[in-house]
């Protein structure tokens, strides 16, 4: 699953929302032209708030 925010975006696993967050699982951040900006992250908490686009 990918969840984009303004200048980035994350792919993971759907780990669920809570508290008005998303939350991706084992989740690497890119950036928008696809370069990889971080290594692989255990859990992931995306506010709802910056998402701006979801795909799977």
């Amino acid at each position: 699953m990918g969840i984009g925010t303004d200048s980035s975006f994350w792919v993971g696993s759907f780990g669920g929302i809570q508290d008005g967050v998303a939350l991706l699982i084992n989740a690497q951040l890119f950036a928008n032209v696809g370069k990889p900006i971080d290594g692989i992250r255990p859990v992931v908490r995306i506010p709802i708030k910056q998402i701006t686009f979801v795909s799977q």
